[in-house]
């Protein structure tokens, strides 16, 4: 026959030294194997931002060359002024944005960012995050 003390001694002691370890590895396993996955889903996640954002850009520079026969250059640069806002007409569509667009005209070669693009020139669009500096999505667009 057990004593009145033996249960409530048994519940009182808690976890062992040993019982903790297991947790705490257990734990490391799971952050060892989650955390990269969520830093790709957040790195596809703002690509996939960047892409919708340069096609929509492509789309405005489209409709400006049906209408005026000429792209533009420029650079859209978050809480600046910027000429793809005043002369394209394009924003992105939040308030909260960190990333810096810039349309560059190839023409023959020579590169350009400001003004308008000859009519056989090309265009190169740059979106750089502000969290990701060193990987900045570029797509090049030939009439």
């Amino acid at each position: 026959m057990l004593g009145k003390g033996s249960i409530s001694n048994q519940l009182m002691q808690g976890m062992s030294l040993i019982e903790v370890m297991i947790v705490i590895s257990i734990m490391a396993v799971v952050l060892y194997i989650a955390v990269p996955q969520y830093q790709n889903y957040v790195q596809s996640a703002r690509i996939s931002v960047l892409n919708g954002n340069i096609q929509s850009i492509r789309l405005m520079q489209d409709e400006r060359r049906n209408d005026l026969g000429e792209y533009i250059a420029g650079e859209y640069v978050p809480g600046v002024t910027t000429t793809l806002s005043s002369r394209l007409g394009w924003a992105p569509r939040t308030d909260a944005d960190l990333v810096t667009y810039q349309v560059t005209c190839t023409t023959d070669g020579i590169s350009s960012t400001v003004g308008e693009c000859a009519r056989s020139s090309g265009y190169t669009i740059t979106a750089t995050h502000s969290d990701a500096p060193n990987e900045p999505v570029s797509r090049t667009f030939n009439p």
